[in-house]
């Protein structure tokens, strides 16, 4: 009986393990080879993003329509993202050298997927960064772009178009391009 037991445990262990590796996988890490799309390679002309208005960390209110006449990327995380997490500082590059080439950046986090927003709170302050932190607490916006997997980036020309999408984390050469 405790060796049947033991091929038990054994194949619910693998299972999980297998049932984890494709979750991960489903989540982003397989698109990261895709990279960012551009509307020539989705095959369909840019769309206007969806209008939003979230509060930020300091319960301000911020909507993405005021944006207009900048180059936004919205940027959708969470603090338990290890892949979030490795990105964030190439945010704060873009962050901070793109406003001079009228770039924002706005990070919205899955509030209601986080233990608290203190939690989110002290993850930027603890980390020095200075970006936008967009608090989704309902996750209407994350349902509203259709977000399946994180990090997921929107990135929008001036005119409010969706000219790019990624699901992964970005890497230094990426950001280097969008600050050409």
């Amino acid at each position: 009986m405790k060796t049947i037991n033991k091929i038990l445990l054994g194949v619910l262990l693998l299972s999980a393990v297998f049932g984890l590796w494709h979750f991960q996988g489903s989540s982003g890490k397989t698109d990261l080879r895709q990279g960012m799309q551009t509307p020539e390679q989705n095959t369909s002309a840019a769309v206007t993003a969806s209008d939003f208005t979230l509060p930020d960390l300091d319960g301000k209110e911020v909507r993405l329509s005021d944006q207009r006449g900048k180059k936004v990327l919205i940027n959708f995380w969470t603090t338990w993202c290890g892949y979030c997490k490795e990105e964030m500082p190439l945010l704060q590059i873009l962050h901070q050298q793109g406003k001079a080439k009228n770039w924002q950046v706005l990070t919205i986090n899955i509030t209601s997927s986080e233990q608290s927003t203190q939690k989110v709170k002290s993850y930027i302050d603890s980390n020095g960064f200075t970006f936008p932190v967009l608090l989704d607490h309902k996750g209407s916006v994350t349902a509203l772009y259709g977000v399946k997997g994180i990090p997921a980036s929107f990135i929008l020309n001036e005119r409010g178009e969706v000219i790019r999408t990624k699901v992964g984390p970005f890497s230094e050469k990426e950001i280097a391009e969008l600050l050409k």
